[in-house]
């Protein structure tokens, strides 16, 4: 049985989170895996189409798509925001395809920080049979 983990920093540009996109995505391949950072309309306070701004909502969401199940196995490990503790997570994609993941990013705290950019980080795991 082979197993891997692959550790993924998605680094935001600090322009970014103060676009007039509605989400952001990131897509990897060899884990096919789709990663998207969308407000969190939820936990706003905002009405229309401002809500589901990144520059304009307070919160964003993250969360991860599994696009190929040829990968068998395959289980997200943890994530984390910039320098924080990582969030132990355990969430298999073997058993559901998508995982809001519970980091819950404070975008005006990001916007209004002295760096330029943000990161998140991911890892995943999985495990081969040969």
């Amino acid at each position: 049985m082979g197993e891997g983990v692959l550790t993924l920093r998605w680094t935001v540009g600090k322009k970014h989170l103060a676009s007039k996109k509605t989400r952001l995505i990131l897509k990897t391949r060899q884990p096919d895996l789709l990663f998207t950072l969308a407000p969190d309309v939820a936990a706003s306070n905002l009405e229309g189409r401002c809500a589901a701004l990144l520059g304009s909502n307070p919160k964003a969401l993250a969360s991860v798509r599994c696009i190929s199940m040829a990968h068998g196995g395959l289980h997200l490990a943890s994530a984390s925001l910039g320098d924080g503790e990582s969030e132990e997570i355990h969430h298999s994609f073997d058993s559901n395809p998508h995982c809001v993941v519970p980091l819950s990013v404070d975008l005006r705290a990001a916007r209004e920080r002295d760096a330029d950019e943000l990161q998140l980080t991911f890892v995943i795991c999985w495990a081969l049979c040969l």
